[in-house]
Protein backbone atom coordinates (compact mmCIF):
# COMPACT_ATOMS: atom_id res chain seq x y z
CA UNK A 1 0.00 0.00 0.00
CA UNK A 2 2.56 2.31 0.88
CA UNK A 3 4.36 1.54 -2.69
CA UNK A 4 1.42 1.97 -4.56
CA UNK A 5 1.35 5.84 -2.63
CA UNK A 6 4.66 6.31 -3.61
CA UNK A 7 4.53 5.46 -7.23
CA UNK A 8 1.32 7.47 -7.46
CA UNK A 9 3.06 10.81 -5.91
CA UNK A 10 6.30 10.08 -7.30
CA UNK A 11 7.35 13.53 -8.41
CA UNK A 12 6.25 14.83 -5.28
CA UNK A 13 8.79 11.88 -3.10
CA UNK A 14 11.49 12.37 -5.53
CA UNK A 15 12.02 16.27 -4.60
CA UNK A 16 11.35 16.05 -0.64
CA UNK A 17 14.22 12.95 -1.15
CA UNK A 18 16.59 15.34 -2.99
CA UNK A 19 16.66 18.48 -0.25
CA UNK A 20 16.75 15.56 2.57
CA UNK A 21 19.43 13.98 1.35
CA UNK A 22 21.46 17.28 -0.01
CA UNK A 23 20.64 18.53 3.53
CA UNK A 24 22.18 15.09 5.34
CA UNK A 25 25.10 14.68 3.10
CA UNK A 26 26.44 18.00 2.50
CA UNK A 27 25.06 20.37 4.83
CA UNK A 28 25.31 19.00 7.89
CA UNK A 29 28.67 17.22 8.18
CA UNK A 30 29.74 21.24 7.10
CA UNK A 31 28.18 22.60 10.46
CA UNK A 32 29.35 19.29 12.43
CA UNK A 33 32.81 20.45 11.65
CA UNK A 34 33.05 23.92 13.00
CA UNK A 35 35.54 25.59 14.55
CA UNK A 36 35.62 26.19 18.52
CA UNK A 37 36.74 29.92 20.17
CA UNK A 38 38.33 28.10 22.91
CA UNK A 39 40.83 26.55 20.89
CA UNK A 40 43.92 28.66 20.67
CA UNK A 41 47.68 28.26 19.05
CA UNK A 42 50.36 29.62 21.39
CA UNK A 43 54.21 30.45 21.37
CA UNK A 44 54.47 29.36 17.68
CA UNK A 45 58.63 29.00 17.05
CA UNK A 46 60.46 27.82 14.19
CA UNK A 47 64.43 27.39 13.31
CA UNK A 48 66.04 26.17 10.45
CA UNK A 49 68.56 22.94 11.03
CA UNK A 50 70.28 21.60 7.48
CA UNK A 51 67.70 20.68 5.38
CA UNK A 52 64.31 21.54 7.53
CA UNK A 53 62.62 23.38 9.28
CA UNK A 54 61.55 23.04 12.41
CA UNK A 55 58.14 24.41 13.87
CA UNK A 56 56.81 24.39 17.40
CA UNK A 57 53.62 25.63 19.18
CA UNK A 58 51.15 24.94 22.01
CA UNK A 59 47.31 24.36 21.41
CA UNK A 60 45.59 25.36 24.57
CA UNK A 61 42.18 23.06 24.15
CA UNK A 62 40.80 19.57 25.41
CA UNK A 63 43.05 16.70 25.55
CA UNK A 64 40.13 14.61 24.16
CA UNK A 65 39.27 16.75 21.21
CA UNK A 66 40.53 16.01 17.44
CA UNK A 67 41.91 18.84 15.99
CA UNK A 68 43.03 20.05 12.33
CA UNK A 69 46.26 21.54 12.03
CA UNK A 70 47.52 23.60 9.19
CA UNK A 71 50.85 25.66 8.51
CA UNK A 72 51.17 28.76 6.05
CA UNK A 73 54.80 30.60 5.67
CA UNK A 74 54.36 34.19 5.07
CA UNK A 75 56.66 37.02 4.19
CA UNK A 76 56.14 40.33 6.27
CA UNK A 77 57.39 42.18 3.66
CA UNK A 78 54.90 41.04 0.72
CA UNK A 79 51.30 40.64 2.85
CA UNK A 80 50.05 38.86 -0.31
CA UNK A 81 52.98 36.03 -0.41
CA UNK A 82 51.02 32.71 1.23
CA UNK A 83 53.26 29.30 0.69
CA UNK A 84 51.24 26.24 2.20
CA UNK A 85 54.20 23.65 2.71
CA UNK A 86 53.23 20.00 1.57
CA UNK A 87 56.54 18.10 2.90
CA UNK A 88 55.38 18.31 6.32
CA UNK A 89 55.49 15.35 9.54
CA UNK A 90 54.92 15.63 12.69
CA UNK A 91 51.82 17.21 14.89
CA UNK A 92 49.42 18.34 11.76
CA UNK A 93 46.82 17.21 9.59
CA UNK A 94 43.93 15.65 11.66
CA UNK A 95 44.69 14.21 14.87
CA UNK A 96 44.83 14.76 18.88
CA UNK A 97 47.51 17.35 19.14
CA UNK A 98 46.19 19.67 22.51
CA UNK A 99 49.10 20.15 24.77
CA UNK A 100 52.45 21.71 25.20
CA UNK A 101 55.64 21.63 22.60
CA UNK A 102 54.03 20.27 19.02
CA UNK A 103 56.56 20.34 16.53
CA UNK A 104 56.10 20.10 13.02
CA UNK A 105 58.95 19.36 10.36
CA UNK A 106 58.90 20.43 6.76
CA UNK A 107 61.51 19.80 4.56
CA UNK A 108 61.80 23.02 2.93
CA UNK A 109 63.72 21.85 -0.26
CA UNK A 110 61.11 19.20 -1.38
CA UNK A 111 58.44 22.28 -2.02
CA UNK A 112 61.11 24.76 -2.68
CA UNK A 113 64.30 23.30 -4.29
CA UNK A 114 66.27 26.82 -4.58
CA UNK A 115 65.26 27.15 -0.58
CA UNK A 116 64.97 30.09 1.74
CA UNK A 117 67.22 32.86 1.72
CA UNK A 118 67.78 34.57 4.87
CA UNK A 119 67.23 37.83 4.04
CA UNK A 120 63.78 37.54 3.42
CA UNK A 121 61.86 38.07 6.20
CA UNK A 122 59.35 34.51 6.77
CA UNK A 123 57.04 34.18 9.26
CA UNK A 124 54.27 30.87 9.86
CA UNK A 125 50.91 31.21 10.79
CA UNK A 126 49.59 27.36 12.04
CA UNK A 127 45.89 27.76 11.47
CA UNK A 128 43.39 24.93 13.87
CA UNK A 129 39.87 23.59 13.08
CA UNK A 130 38.63 21.88 16.36
CA UNK A 131 37.00 18.23 14.84
CA UNK A 132 33.44 18.07 16.56
CA UNK A 133 32.33 14.05 15.25
CA UNK A 134 30.25 12.89 18.26
CA UNK A 135 27.04 13.19 15.66
CA UNK A 136 27.97 13.28 12.55
CA UNK A 137 28.26 8.92 11.74
CA UNK A 138 24.47 9.46 12.28
CA UNK A 139 23.99 11.57 9.38
CA UNK A 140 25.86 8.96 6.89
CA UNK A 141 23.83 5.89 8.44
CA UNK A 142 20.22 8.08 7.69
CA UNK A 143 22.08 8.86 4.17
CA UNK A 144 22.74 5.96 3.31
CA UNK A 145 18.99 4.51 4.02
CA UNK A 146 17.64 7.02 1.51
CA UNK A 147 20.13 6.49 -0.88
CA UNK A 148 19.44 3.09 -0.67
CA UNK A 149 15.44 3.93 -0.39
CA UNK A 150 15.72 6.48 -3.27
CA UNK A 151 17.75 3.61 -5.85
CA UNK A 152 14.85 1.29 -5.42
CA UNK A 153 12.36 3.10 -5.86
CA UNK A 154 13.67 5.43 -8.90
CA UNK A 155 14.93 1.68 -10.24
CA UNK A 156 11.33 0.58 -9.84
CA UNK A 157 9.89 3.47 -11.18
CA UNK A 158 12.33 3.21 -14.59
CA UNK A 159 10.85 -0.62 -15.04
CA UNK A 160 7.48 0.40 -15.18
CA UNK A 161 8.00 3.25 -17.70
CA UNK A 162 9.89 0.99 -19.88
CA UNK A 163 6.44 -0.68 -21.00
CA UNK A 164 5.70 -2.80 -17.78
CA UNK A 165 2.14 -2.28 -17.51
CA UNK A 166 0.06 -3.60 -14.39
CA UNK A 167 -2.44 -5.77 -16.01
CA UNK A 168 -6.00 -4.62 -15.45
CA UNK A 169 -9.03 -6.18 -12.95
CA UNK A 170 -10.70 -8.76 -14.15
CA UNK A 171 -14.17 -8.14 -15.16
CA UNK A 172 -17.01 -8.00 -12.73
CA UNK A 173 -19.29 -11.23 -12.77
CA UNK A 174 -22.71 -10.82 -14.49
Amino acid sequence: MIFKYISNNLKWFKNILIVFLFNTLLIEPIFAQSADENVLIQNVKWVIKSEVIIINYDLVGSLKDQYEIKVVMKKQDDPDFQFIPRAVEGDIGIGYFAGLKKEITWYYRRDIPQGITADEKYYFIVNVKEIKSSKSWIYYLVGGVLATGAAIILLSSKSKEQGQKELPLPPGRP
